[in-house]
């Protein structure tokens, strides 16, 4: 077990490295005849794409596959006779292998943020750090929230594969992922921050980055994230009543 924990976390270094070079080949290319695209200069676009998968490491969750899969098989029942519910003993899941996934990656991540700043690649402050963290630990749990309500569609569907791959078009594109939000027209930006999908990649790393600044601004983003929370588990809510009564657990 340890070994394909081992190799998973190789695994996904390699594929950010690979991910991360292939957007700075990219973005070199279109800055070889612009000095300044939507106010990042070639440094600052760089090392925002190498810090894209630091903030996923904390944003990132994938809970919906497994949960999906439990309600299909019928081991979902096994919750639903244990004194506590279905949706904690998931966050506790989550969490855990959050904690642990991060103990293992926080000294390489510190690690890259501090040789960023060293080289005056990255201006790093308390506020913009301090910021960027607590934005990524409401999105970890705004994230929560979205995964279980995918994981929820396997009370009607067979597989969830196809909402997954949405989800992760929408953060590609509103979310930061392959490129800032800056560089959107005026009108998509404007509907991209209407979205929950930024908090996820873009926000936190803007924060970093110092693009954003102001304890008013930090407090608002939060109520925001409150905001589709509150939301996203009424939906979920509902979700969960309606499933639970079309839910059957043959031969259990």
């Amino acid at each position: 077990m340890a070994l394909e924990y081992r190799s998973n976390l190789i695994g996904v270094f390699v594929l950010e490295l690979v991910s991360i070079s292939s957007m700075i080949i990219l973005w070199t290319a279109v800055y070889k005849t612009e000095q300044d695209v939507a106010g990042y200069s070639l440094y600052q676009a760089v090392v925002y794409f190498v810090l894209i998968p630091l903030a996923g490491f904390i944003t990132q969750v994938d809970i919906s596959e497994k949960l999906s899969k439990e309600i299909r098989t019928g081991t979902f029942s096994n919750y639903l006779l244990k004194p506590y519910t279905f949706w904690v003993a998931a966050f506790m899941e989550a969490l855990a292998a959050k904690i642990n996934f991060l103990m293992l990656v926080a000294p390489i991540a510190a690690a890259v943020m501090v040789f960023l700043a060293m080289k005056g690649y990255l201006a790093l402050t308390w506020s913009g750090l301090s910021s960027g963290l607590l934005v990524a630990v409401f999105a970890f749990l705004l994230h929560f929230i979205l995964d279980l309500l995918i994981a929820c569609w396997a009370f009607w569907t067979d597989s969830v594969w196809a909402f997954k791959h949405v989800k992760i078009i929408l953060f590609s594109v509103l979310g930061g992922v392959s490129f800032p939000l800056d560089f959107l027209s005026a009108r998509l930006a404007a509907f991209a921050h209407v979205l929950p999908f930024q908090y996820f990649y873009y926000v936190p790393v803007s924060y970093v980055l110092g693009k954003n600044t102001g304890s008013g601004r930090i407090l608002l983003d939060c109520m925001y994230m409150v905001l589709w929370m509150v939301i996203l588990i009424i939906v979920c809510m509902l979700a969960w009543k309606m499933g639970l009564k079309k839910y059957d657990a043959y031969g259990r």
